[in-house]
């Protein structure tokens, strides 16, 4: 039973701080970008660094099925401790792990000035349609000015994470080392959350399915070291974790090969391995 306690202690706290970037976000659609929005998402961003640890239950939270309508909540608060377990899992100081969990709760925060009909559209976007929505780090880059971060590391974090290590991304189309690490921890942790989420205009994918495309850069060229790393370490928390198969059978994940994540080694409750 320890396990489902632990899980509803960081249901809980989710459920707080979606809250509390909720409100926050709310008051950024109305144009106040005042001192009290900055010290409410500071303070989000304390809650996150002081108040979850690292385990599988935390990571059963970030992949669970969200409501669709309040996508950007969910989408920034998963941002943002993604990009901190990254980012600790490459080695980073606690300096760079903040900066990551701030840049990862405001990343998106330039779609609030996005029409929503653009926004939350359920098809295609039209090229003019397209070309606004990749206005939406310029607009967080402004939004963040006018709240008074002066950080440059945050700024660019959140200006850069649609760049792409080949030069291929927006805004700047900005290639390798111009990209700053705590962007390009932002980009993955951005593509991995998008992916694993359902959306208006698409069904969630499995996380494994997603890794395994970032092995093998479906995504466009993103930092291979750094995908490598999340890879590794991400599937180390489901070893040994119990899962449902397709004829409802239960059965434990015995080990998981790196470059064939879709297909772990199973073993069953009758101890036949699959």
């Amino acid at each position: 039973m320890e396990h489902t306690k632990e899980r509803l202690v960081i249901k809980e706290k989710f459920e707080e701080m979606h809250k509390s970037i909720k409100q926050s976000f709310d008051e950024l659609s109305r144009n106040n970008t005042s001192p009290k929005v900055k010290k409410e998402l500071d303070n989000t961003v304390e809650e996150i660094k002081n108040n979850l640890s690292v385990n599988i239950e935390l990571l059963n939270e970030i992949l669970d099925v969200k409501a669709t309508d309040e996508y950007l909540y969910n989408h920034s608060l998963n941002v943002a401790v993604v990009s901190n377990l990254i980012g600790r899992w490459i080695g980073l100081e606690q300096k760079d792990l903040d900066i990551l969990i701030l840049a990862g709760l405001v990343h998106d925060i330039g779609k609030l000035r996005i029409d929503p009909a653009i926004l939350n559209k359920p098809g295609k976007l039209t090229d003019e349609e397209f070309t606004e929505m990749k206005k939406h780090p310029e607009y967080s880059y402004q939004m963040l000015m006018e709240m008074g971060y002066k950080d440059n590391a945050i700024l660019k974090a959140v200006t850069f994470h649609h760049e792409k290590e080949d030069g291929s991304g927006y805004p700047l189309k900005i290639s390798g080392d111009k990209i700053t690490i705590h962007a390009k921890i932002l980009a993955i942790a951005d593509i991995f959350d998008a992916m694993t989420s359902n959306r208006v205009y698409k069904a969630r994918v499995s996380p494994f399915k997603v890794l395994e495309m970032f092995q093998n850069q479906n995504f466009g060229k993103l930092d291979y070291s750094i995908i490598m790393t999340f890879v590794r370490k991400f599937t180390e928390y489901y070893v040994g974790s119990e899962v449902i198969l397709s004829n409802n059978k239960k059965a434990k994940i015995v080990s998981l090969n790196t470059f064939e994540l879709t297909k772990p080694l199973l073993v069953t409750t009758e101890g036949e391995f699959i």
